[in-house]
């Protein structure tokens, strides 16, 4: 599973996502289901010892647990 956290502009907060993901390898998964989006890849990338998601030309960084 992949959750992503989204912040959204505006009074409506952040939104949460949630993806069942199917790994291909150690650096790449699918996103499982139907619809817009689906059965793309996501990548993971090593940036100087940081692990960076790429996905959609987007890109995201692991945030902390609290």
């Amino acid at each position: 599973m992949l959750e992503v956290t989204i912040p959204i502009l505006g009074d409506y907060g952040i939104e949460r996502l949630k993806f069942a993901i199917h790994p291909i390898s150690d650096t790449e998964a699918i996103l499982l289901g139907l619809g817009r989006n689906m059965g793309e890849t996501i990548q993971v990338v090593n940036d100087h010892g940081v692990e960076r998601l790429h996905y959609s030309g987007c890109e995201c960084i692991r945030k902390s647990d609290p």
